[in-house]
């Protein structure tokens, strides 16, 4: 039995194939629509007590912590860890209904700043709090909230593949830098490799960005959705990775191990549609005809089935290329995640660059020469708006 709609997914090719066969590309695209239940939180606010956070700076974090407790729901889990090169409980993880919360506001109060950093420390205790001493719930929100403005011992890379191990357990970073002292690459390495997001902080920004952040799980419909792409008969996935371009540009890898093969998607949230696309090979067939190429299923961390549909594909004596938007699109998002990571030469960059040229995709080449440009000023690091490290559509 299908469950109540919450999620609709649709999926569309970029061009026809001929009948001897060829590559299409399928874009899907996700809608998360409603809520029909409250949504389930467990949280961790992770605040950086370093020195260098004196003064406004850890009173701003103090202040928006118990603002953002005040956002909680009674079945909700929290916990408050405070760092430096050691790290303190302030608040072991409990459900909100537990926790006497005059008492939890006057803990807040008493945080001090002092000595140095180690956000690795401090993240590793955040896990502990969400697996060890949480339940075990594969429908709840389980979100770490990282405020630092320092610098740490551990190379991006290092933070990289923690993140990713924290994504296969479920847990998204928010990973907050505030002022010019921290090292961006490192937050963009804990947010993008978990399914978090980044966020870029003055001092005076601390207090609504808690606030926000809590609040906005609220809205999370399926915390660990997975897309499974079941390739009809005569069709071969033709992708390692698959593309998203919104609500982010990012990249992820596509699970082949797995029967059928499977990419985690970011959590769905209310009103923030996914938009992702990937490669499909196709064997010749006859042409005049349109034939099932794919059916993509939407799971949620249970395994149950969120959403599903199928996708179509023409073959025709006149292939060609009919939705231009498809493949602009990919090209724009392969391009972006080739800026953001540090593996990527500029050449290949520009080399890509040069293939959208050939498109004659002229705006779409000089608006990503102009970000590419704007990223080596910045030391290789995208900035889109104020406050926000990442690359959004």
């Amino acid at each position: 039995m299908w469950p109540i709609m919450t999620v609709n997914i649709t999926g569309g090719t970029s061009n026809s194939l001929p009948t001897s066969g060829g590559v299409t590309t399928i874009e899907a695209r996700i809608d998360p629509l409603a809520k029909t239940k409250p949504t389930k939180r467990h949280v961790v606010l992770l605040i950086d007590t370093s020195g260098s956070m004196a003064g406004d700076k850890i009173d701003n974090a103090k202040n928006g912590a118990g603002s953002a407790l005040g956002k909680l729901d009674k079945e909700d889990y929290v916990s408050v860890l405070g760092f430096d090169t050691e790290v303190q409980t302030v608040l072991p993880i409990d459900s909100w209904s537990n926790i006497d919360q005059k008492g939890a506001n006057k803990e807040l109060t008493n945080i001090d700043s002092g000595g140095g950093t180690d956000i690795y420390k401090g993240l590793e205790n955040a896990r502990d709090q969400l697996i060890e001493h949480a339940p075990n719930d594969s429908e709840a929100v389980k979100r770490i909230i990282l405020l630092s403005d320092g610098q740490d011992r551990f190379d991006p890379e290092t933070y990289r593949d923690l993140a990713e191990e924290y994504n296969e357990c479920g847990i998204s970073i928010m990973a907050a830098g505030i002022g010019g002292g921290y090292d961006e690459e490192v937050m963009l390495a804990l947010a993008n490799g978990s399914g978090g997001v980044p966020a870029d902080l003055s001092q005076e920004d601390i207090d609504a960005f808690l606030d926000e952040t809590v609040s906005d799980t609220d809205q999370v419909i399926v915390p660990n959705p997975e897309l499974k792409i079941h390739p009809a008969h005569g069709f071969i996935l033709d992708d390692k990775t698959v593309f998203f371009d919104a609500p982010k540009i990012e990249q992820r890898e596509i699970d082949h191990d797995q029967s059928p093969p499977s990419v985690g998607l970011p959590e769905l949230q209310v009103g923030d549609p996914h938009r992702l696309t990937f490669k499909i090979l196709g064997q010749p067939k006859a042409g005049g005809l349109s034939y099932e190429i794919a059916t993509l299923r939407v799971e949620d961390g249970s395994g149950s089935r969120v959403a599903e549909t199928t996708v179509d594909v023409d073959y025709t004596d006149q292939a060609g290329l009919e939705r231009v938007d498809i493949e602009e699109n990919r090209a724009i998002a392969e391009v972006t995640v080739g800026i953001q990571d540090p593996e990527t030469s500029e050449t290949e960059v520009r080399e890509k660059i040069k293939e959208i040229e050939d498109q004659g995709w002229i705006d779409t080449a000089d608006e990503l020469k102009q970000k590419l440009n704007t990223a080596e000023e910045a030391g290789g690091i995208i900035r889109v708006g104020k406050n926000r490290l990442d690359t959004e559509d």
